[in-house]
């Protein structure tokens, strides 16, 4: 490579690690890793919580319904087959108030074409998470930490993947 290639390829490296590291993010220096670390907790302690809700797709509540109406069915055909013989799954015969709790469960939840429920806010999930987060890294002699900006006291999981932190290195 010609010195004036090393030259304009140096400048072009160093003209975008410049411009890579300005756009949110600081890099402060210190003294030692005590106050690289009390920054670090200062730092944290304006960490705010976030509820971030995990809904499941169609897909999955698609699956889940068939697996529910599997499994119905299944029950229903025990359930039936106990009322028709009188007797229970082992072979004990059944006495008049148990055969008509079964024929009660049967007319409640076997009719043709019973489906059951699955309610898709109940499959969701909701967590708790912090908007600021530090790692330590010895090797390097830094702590790297981020903040994500939020409005509001939940956020779907989606939005919060798409949310780009902010980052503080903290070098010592």
């Amino acid at each position: 490579m010609t010195k004036p290639l090393k030259i304009i390829t140096l400048f072009s490296v160093s003209l975008l690690l410049v411009s890579c590291s300005s756009s949110g993010s600081k890099t402060l220096k210190f003294s030692s890793k005590e106050e690289a670390f009390l920054a670090q907790v200062d730092f944290l302690k304006d960490s705010e919580d976030i509820v971030v809700i995990t809904s499941p797709t169609d897909q999955q509540v698609e699956e889940l319904r068939k697996e529910k109406t599997n499994v119905l069915t299944a029950i229903c055909k025990t359930v039936a087959s106990m009322v028709s013989t009188g007797k229970d799954a082992n072979g004990a015969a059944l006495d008049a108030s148990s055969l008509s709790k079964q024929q009660e469960y049967l007319d409640q939840n076997c009719s043709p074409g019973a489906m059951p429920s699955v309610d898709q806010d109940e499959l969701s999930t909701r967590d708790l998470v912090q908007t600021r987060s530090c790692d330590f890294y010895e090797a390097t002699r830094r702590i790297v930490c981020k903040e994500w900006q939020v409005q509001g006291d939940e956020i779907s999981k989606e939005a919060w993947e798409a949310i780009k932190p902010n980052y503080y290195y903290y070098n010592f």
